[in-house]
Parts: C-alpha cells; structure tokens; sequence
C-alpha cells in the first residue's frame, strides 16, 4: 500500500525517546497513542488526525518528536 502525502506527519526518533508518553496524553487529535499489545509498547502515529499544532514537540523533554510538514506516512505507523 502506497504511503499517503499528508500536511502535517508526526515523527518519534525511538532512540531518543524515554517512553514518558506525555507527546501521547497531550495530543488533541489523538494522532499519538500508545499501544501496549502482547507487553510490547509502542507508539502508533495517524497522519490523518494530526493538525499540525506542534504541542507534541513542545512537551517532550528529549526532543523526540517532531511534526513534519508534507510527509508521507500510513495510519499505525510506528513512530
């Protein structure tokens, strides 16, 4: 499946990221969410669903995410 273009696309480096989640809980759109399956956690990113707000940037500590502007990206990627 191709990857769709979207204007907004939030990305996690996963080695910079202390797993805190707080980019997860302040998400309006809930374009972040984490998902703790078979006691693996990760972060799952909907490009669709991010506008673009940059709050999840501003909270994280270590700078892990990021939002970047016209990306392409699919639903439930890992971030």
């Amino acid at each position: 499946v191709a990857e769709a273009l979207h204007p907004w696309l939030p990305r996690i480096d996963p080695a910079a990221c202390d797993a805190c989640d707080a980019f997860s809980r302040i998400c309006p759109e809930g374009a972040i969410r984490l998902d703790a399956t078979a006691g693996l956690a990760a972060y799952r990113i909907d490009p669709a669903r991010c506008s673009g707000c940059g709050l999840c940037a501003d909270v994280c500590e270590p700078k892990a995410a990021t939002v970047c502007r016209w990306q392409r990206g699919r639903a439930d990627d890992v971030g």
